[in-house]
C-alpha cells in the first residue's frame, strides 16, 4: 500500500523548458492584470492609434458599423490645392477625389463643406465626421481683390472719369489724387506710371494692367501730313487678308493678329482644344487671362469654321463631362442619371427631357453626338 507522500512524488519536478513556461505564463498574467497602469485613463480611440493601422483607405467592419476614422491625418486639408494622394489618405474615396479635382481644375473653389458636399458621389456621413480635417482659403486683403469685385473694361487713366474709375474699383481718394494730377498738367505716358499715384496698391494695379490702353496724342506737321496723303494716293492698295479660322489656326495664324503672343495664342488654343472647338466667336472671350481689350481687337478679324463634335454621349464618362468646360456637375449627372435609368441617349427630344436651361441645352447641342 502507497504512503500518503508516494501520491505527490514527482509532481512538482519540471523540465527546463516547462520552468521557462511557467515564468513566461506568470509575467503574461501580472502584465494583463496591470496594463490600465500603462495607459491610464485614456480614451479607448487613443488607444487604439498606438495599434497599428491599415495603410491607404479606412477598413470596413460591416454595413452596422461606421467607418474608422482614428487612422485619418490630423494635418488639416484646403481642398482647393490637395492633391490626390493627400485627398485619399484623409479617407476620401478615391473616385470622389478624381471627381473634385477634375472640377476643380476647371475653375471651381470651395468656399466650404456645403461647396464639398455637392461634389458627385461624396459621402455625407463621411464628410460629417471628418469636416474638421480641412481649411478653406481664407478672406484676402480688400484692395487685392477690388479688380475681380468691380467691372473691367479698357479705359486710358489720362481721360477715365470719376463714374468709371468707380466702377473699375478705385477708391474716393485715388480718384481725387489722379484727378488733381491730371488737373496741374500731369499725363500718364504708359502703364507703369500709373502706379505713382499715391494709394494705389500694387497687386490692385496688376489685375488692371491688362486694361489699360493709354492713346499718345499725334502731332504731326503740315509737310508730313500732305507727304502722307501723296504717299497714300500713289502707294496701291494692299490686300485684305482672309479672315482666321478660328478652330484650324495654329499658333503663327494667332500671333499675326493686333495684341496677341505666343503666350495668348497658346492660351487660346488650349482653351480650344479642352472645348473640343469654337461654336461661336464669343467663346474666344472664355480663354483664362484673355484681356477683354485683346478680344474687341481680334472679332473683326476671324471666322468660324466647322468642328467635329467631340462628345459621344452614349460612351461619355461623368470624368470625362467634367474636364470639358461647358459641362458643370448638374449637367454631367443629369446626363449619366438619364443615361442609367433610360439607356441610350437617342437624340436631342432625350436631352429636352432633362430639364436643363435654354442656354445649356444650346451649348450641349454643339458638342455631342449620339452614334
Amino acid at each position: 500500500m502507497k504512503n500518503f507522500e508516494d501520491y505527490f512524488e514527482g509532481i512538482f519536478d519540471f523540465t527546463k523548458g516547462q520552468r521557462l513556461g511557467l515564468i513566461s505564463l506568470f509575467f503574461l498574467i501580472v502584465l494583463a492584470a496591470n496594463i490600465h497602469r500603462f495607459f491610464g485613463q485614456k480614451n479607448p480611440k487613443e488607444i487604439y492609434k498606438l495599434l497599428p493601422q491599415p495603410i491607404g483607405e479606412y477598413e470596413d467592419f460591416g454595413k452596422t458599423k461606421e467607418k474608422s476614422l482614428f487612422n485619418l491625418e490630423k494635418t488639416p486639408l484646403n481642398p482647393n490645392h490637395a492633391t490626390l494622394e493627400q485627398l485619399i489618405s484623409v479617407g476620401m474615396n478615391p473616385k470622389t477625389a478624381k471627381i473634385l479635382i477634375n472640377f476643380r481644375n476647371k475653375g471651381a473653389r470651395f468656399k466650404n463643406l456645403n461647396d464639398l458636399d455637392r461634389i458627385y458621389g461624396m459621402d455625407k456621413k463621411w464628410l460629417q465626421t471628418a469636416g474638421n480635417l480641412f481649411v478653406f482659403d481664407e478672406k484676402q486683403d480688400k484692395n487685392t481683390l477690388m479688380a475681380a469685385e468691380h467691372e473691367v473694361f479698357g479705359f486710358d487713366p489720362n481721360t477715365v472719369n470719376p463714374e468709371a474709375m468707380k466702377k473699375l474699383g478705385f477708391d474716393e481718394k485715388t480718384i481725387k489724387t489722379i484727378e488733381n494730377f491730371r488737373s496741374k498738367g500731369g499725363h500718364f505716358y504708359k502703364k507703369e506710371d500709373l502706379l505713382k499715384i499715391y494709394g494705389l496698391k500694387a497687386e490692385f494695379y496688376q489685375e488692371l494692367e491688362p486694361f489699360i490702353e493709354i492713346v499718345q496724342p499725334k502731332i504731326e506737321s503740315n509737310s508730313i501730313k500732305g507727304n502722307n496723303e501723296q504717299m497714300q494716293v500713289s502707294a496701291p492698295k494692299a490686300k485684305e487678308k482672309p479672315k482666321l479660322k478660328v478652330n484650324a489656326a495654329v499658333i503663327e495664324d494667332w500671333v499675326e493678329l493686333p495684341g496677341i503672343g505666343p503666350a495668348t495664342a497658346t492660351k487660346i488654343i488650349n482653351y480650344r482644344n479642352k472645348l473640343g472647338g469654337f461654336y461661336s466667336i464669343e467663346q474666344i472671350a472664355k480663354t483664362p487671362k484673355l484681356p477683354d481689350s485683346v478680344f474687341r481687337k481680334l472679332v473683326p478679324l476671324v471666322t468660324l469654321d466647322p468642328f467635329v463634335p467631340p462628345i459621344k454621349i452614349n460612351q461619355v464618362t461623368i470624368e470625362t463631362l467634367l474636364k470639358h468646360p461647358e459641362f458643370d456637375m448638374q449637367t454631367a449627372t443629369k446626363i449619366i442619371n438619364y443615361r442609367n435609368k433610360n439607356g441610350q441617349i437617342k437624340d436631342m427630344n432625350d436631352i429636352n427631357q432633362m430639364g436643363l436651361t435654354p442656354e445649356r441645352l444650346v451649348i450641349i447641342k454643339e458638342y455631342i453626338q449620339f452614334k
